[in-house]
């Protein structure tokens, strides 16, 4: 699981169509970095609902939130 101030890159499933690659997808600055194959810090670590198994990412201090299963470690 991941924590406040780690580092993390999108993984395969981030990059693809079922995520931030697809074409569709409105686009914001953040994900634009990630796309690029920017690391980023993670900012906050939140439950999808209350007692949720499976939690959103926050970057930019908050300003957004991305699945966790879209995200790797970053090297």
């Amino acid at each position: 699981m991941f924590k406040k101030g780690d580092v993390v890159c999108l993984n395969a499933l981030g990059k693809s169509a079922q995520a931030l690659g697809n074409r569709d997808y409105a686009p914001n600055p953040c994900a634009l970095r990630l796309l690029m194959g920017e690391a980023l810090e993670v900012s906050g670590v939140q439950p999808v609902f209350d007692g949720a198994q499976h939690f959103s990412l926050r970057f930019c201090d908050g300003a957004y939130s991305f699945s966790q299963d879209y995200f790797e470690l970053a090297s």
